[in-house]
């Protein structure tokens, strides 16, 4: 005997009762590399996945037996880690959800802080931290309430719960692998295939990355929802007196890793800066370009090319506010938000023909192959030599920034959920 299983979203799925007969095998991981042991003892066959199976089987997921609205909850521990693009997104995502949903409770371990708006929706939960506390604490407490819904919007999610929805921003560990740590790797490439495959459900941040994850991980592109970054308006509003936009400074971001392609941005400066007098300045500061920085400056001039090290949101506005562009040309992109940023404070961009930065820019920026550091040389000299290709970068770059709000990806995130009361 089997259990056919309808969601609330439409999707059936048939799952095995123990009486069924014959007894079958637990099926092998549907790809390629398989995760270690411990983590392909929890399959979607596993007693508690059933029983999770049989007890949602009616038309909503968010009610218990008797009736009693279910909360949905949200992996907190994005706020305890430091602020990066993916906690950002956590943040700016769930400040507008919980606008949208008065049933959104964020459980947080002790090391949380710096709650803003979100203070009133999250709830301290168990003494650990880190990994053991998202992998034990986390789910012994959402099991002691009901086995809820689950939000994970950081890239990980408890490998022991299966009533949740996971967030995989990118799977660019697996196509640059040397931008990345060894334990890094391993943790993920374990990690990531499974919960594709035990998780309710799966979203992304571009169609790119969907098709990505979809063919590494043999998922249906159906199965992933895409949730698109956007920007906040801390960024957008520099505070400070206004500074006109330069003549002839490209801005950037300077980078040790391979990924982020720095090397290609300096060689195509230094090929621009032959024919014409411009300028570069780098957020943050890279040690192992240190030494063809200091090489172009003593060729061009002091101050050619400076670092700035890490800025704040209002400093990091005023450079994309004054730049005559901005320049980002990584090899792999699962979104690319910082060329959005860029547009949102009216600078012009020149990004890599990569990853998802051809869907995220369309046609409002010049784009170039990120490995041809002579194409994006080529595109800086035109963007310094004409003004109207600037002007016009610049208004498309306006339009282009409409598609992307928080309330719009909160929106789309909310389709996903399960209904509120």
């Amino acid at each position: 005997m089997c259990i056919k299983a309808r969601r609330n979203d439409g999707d059936e799925s048939i799952w095995p009762d123990e009486r069924c007969q014959p007894p079958q095998e637990r099926p092998s991981f549907p790809f390629a590399a398989q995760p270690p042991v411990c983590l392909r003892i929890l399959s979607i066959e596993d007693p508690y996945h059933r029983y999770f199976a049989r007890r949602y089987n009616g038309s909503s997921l968010h009610h218990d037996r008797t009736g009693v609205l279910l909360l949905i909850y949200v992996n907190g521990r994005v706020l305890s880690q430091p602020l990066t693009g993916v906690q950002r997104f956590s943040r700016e995502l769930l400040r507008e959800l919980t606008l949208l949903r008065d049933d959104i409770v964020i459980a947080a371990p002790p090391d949380a802080s710096d709650f803003g708006p979100l203070a009133s929706n999250v709830e301290i939960v168990g003494k650990r931290r880190g990994l053991a506390w998202e992998q034990l604490e986390l789910p012994r407490f959402l099991r002691a309430r009901k086995a809820p819904f689950l939000i994970n919007l950081g890239n990980s999610a408890p490998v022991s719960y299966f009533n949740q929805l996971v967030v995989i921003h990118d799977i660019a560990f697996l196509k640059y692998p040397a931008g990345y740590g060894r334990t890094f790797r391993w943790w993920y490439t374990a990690l990531l295939p499974y919960l594709s495959h035990t998780a309710r459900k799966i979203a992304t941040v571009s169609h790119f990355s969907r098709h990505e994850i979809a063919k590494a991980y043999r998922l249906d592109p159906v199965r992933i929802g895409v949730v698109y970054n956007a920007i906040g308006g801390d960024l957008t509003t520099p505070h400070g007196t206004e500074e006109g936009r330069s003549s002839d400074t490209f801005f950037t971001y300077a980078s040790d890793s391979r990924l982020k392609n720095f090397d290609t941005v300096l060689a195509a400066f230094a090929k621009a800066r032959e024919q014409v007098p411009i300028k570069l300045r780098c957020l943050s500061a890279s040690e192992p370009h240190a030494g063809f920085i200091e090489a172009l400056n003593t060729r061009f001039g002091e101050q050619t090319v400076v670092t700035l090290g890490r800025l704040d949101d209002n400093a990091l506005s005023r450079e994309y506010k004054k730049a005559l562009g901005f320049v980002f040309v990584p090899y792999y992109a699962g979104f690319g938000l910082p060329p959005i940023e860029a547009q949102a404070l009216d600078c012009p961009v020149l990004a890599s023909r990569a990853g998802a930065l051809p869907e995220v820019m369309n046609d409002s920026a010049l784009l170039s192959a990120p490995e041809s550091s002579t194409e994006l040389a080529d595109n800086m000299i035109a963007l310094y030599q004409q003004r109207a290709l600037a002007e016009k970068l610049t208004r498309l770059g306006r339009e282009n920034i409409t598609r992307f709000s928080w309330r719009k990806s909160a929106e789309a995130l909310n389709l996903m959920l399960p209904p509120g009361a």
